[in-house]
């Protein structure tokens, strides 16, 4: 397996812990502590999935995914830069 040039490594505060991160979101999301928020959406999302029984319903479903998912990946890009 190669290795790659530059991975990136998270420092947690608590404890000194190092994990590495796989992109500029996963360095985000493992810095600021976000893993549980992003579990908690994965379920939430699962969950609609779930109940979706016919098209119309898919594509509202799919809407609101959509929007939590934008407003999400916005607030990340802002740490990002």
């Amino acid at each position: 397996m190669a290795r790659k040039k530059n991975p990136l490594y998270v420092v947690s505060e608590k404890g000194g812990v190092v994990e590495e991160a796989f992109g500029k979101f996963d360095y985000i999301v493992k810095k600021l502590g976000l893993s549980p928020l992003v579990n908690y959406i994965k379920e939430i999302v699962k969950s609609l999935l779930e109940s979706v029984q016919s098209y119309q319903a898919f594509v509202v479903v799919k809407a609101y995914i959509d929007d939590i998912l934008n407003q999400v990946t916005a607030v990340l890009m802002k740490f990002a830069n």
